[in-house]
């Protein structure tokens, strides 16, 4: 543990000014900075539909972990290990006398730590926004703001994130070319969304669960254990595959 620790230490110092850390903070504050223009100027609908707080939480939550987050996560996996390519640490990763899988481990935690940083900074900025329309948009009856919803749906939405994790710090380290991650993350993501009315079963593959996750989280705590028990499981599965399959890019497959 005291050498995970201390790789997980040195992954740190690779954020400082670095592609990674940007991502994980512009994609969840691009995402509600967009949504509040169109939130702004449709105050009319909103006010027809129900309380402010609680539609512009919906709206956030639906984009952000069908589209968003999912980007977010195969930006922010491969951003980081095209950093250890282009500035040749391979050699340096692979001479030190830990196993291969545990560079796959702390790049895990590295990338858990940044997508956590992409959450808070999306709840963050989801309140900052609600509580501004609250103060300035007099046509829309926010309501009460429900803290506690806005850190529910954080929670689940974080934990229903984590498979996709697994996933893209895997598929990462395997196979460069933001062509392929982002592909992968689109029709994944779409494919759950367009498809799932026909086969609910789809809403469980890692591209579903935190829209899953949020959706149980909003509607209270039925069935919540069942989707934070199957997270997990689908989650150590991806990680246990990253652990046994671990190779840098240019090595026999």
């Amino acid at each position: 543990m005291s050498t995970l620790a201390a790789l997980f230490r040195g992954e740190r110092i690779k954020w400082r000014r670095s592609w990674v850390t940007l991502a994980a903070i512009l994609c969840p504050a691009c995402q509600v900075g967009f949504l509040a223009v169109i939130f702004w100027f449709s105050d009319v609908q909103v006010s027809r539909i129900g309380p402010g707080f609680s539609i512009w939480y919906q709206l956030n939550h639906a984009a952000w972990n069908i589209i968003f987050m999912p980007i977010t996560v195969a930006l922010v996996a491969l951003l980081s290990w095209d950093q250890e390519e282009e500035a040749g640490a391979w050699k340096h990763l692979l001479a030190q006398p830990v196993p291969k899988r545990t560079h796959y481990l702390v790049k895990l935690l590295s990338h858990g730590a940044l997508l956590g940083m992409a959450q808070l900074v999306f709840t963050a900025t989801l309140l900052g926004c609600g509580f501004l329309f609250k103060k300035t948009l007099h046509t829309v009856n926010m309501g009460p703001s429900s803290l506690d919803l806005a850190a529910r749906l954080g929670l689940y939405s974080f934990l229903g994130t984590l498979p996709l994790l697994g996933l893209h710090t895997w598929l990462s380290a395997r196979f460069g070319g933001v062509g392929l991650a982002l592909g992968l993350t689109l029709a994944g993501s779409l494919g759950t969304v367009l498809l799932a009315g026909a086969i609910p079963a789809l809403f469980w593959l890692p591209w579903g669960l935190a829209n899953q996750g949020v959706r149980l989280g909003a509607t209270g705590l039925a069935g919540s254990g069942g989707f934070l028990i199957l997270s997990m499981l689908v989650a150590a599965g991806l990680m246990a595959l990253g652990t046994a399959d671990f190779s840098r890019r240019e090595e026999p497959r």
